[in-house]
């Protein structure tokens, strides 16, 4: 009972939409050329670098133990294989 009326409360509001209207098809023009004119335009502006002597300072990564734990051999992989085979 919970879940029909539950559906009807959220399928009410979808049956009181109108229906879109056909889209009517218009061309849309663009002009093949934009020109720009910067020429008024003053940008004042000075270059920020480090001070003479300016020292920075990074703290070491820190080195953790890996997860991930490499196999140096694949021993019980092949004689299972081998077993299969026979």
């Amino acid at each position: 009972m919970k879940k029909l009326l539950l559906v009807l409360l959220v399928a009410t509001p979808a049956l009181a939409q109108d229906a879109e209207p056909a889209p009517t098809e218009q061309k849309v023009k663009f002009k093949h050329r934009t020109e720009i004119d910067f020429g008024g335009v003053e940008v004042n502006g000075s270059v920020a670098k480090p001070f003479i002597g300016e020292v920075i300072v990074a703290t070491p990564a820190d080195n953790y133990p890996s997860f991930i734990k490499l196999r140096t051999d694949f021993a019980p992989e092949m004689t299972q294989s081998v077993d299969q085979v026979k």
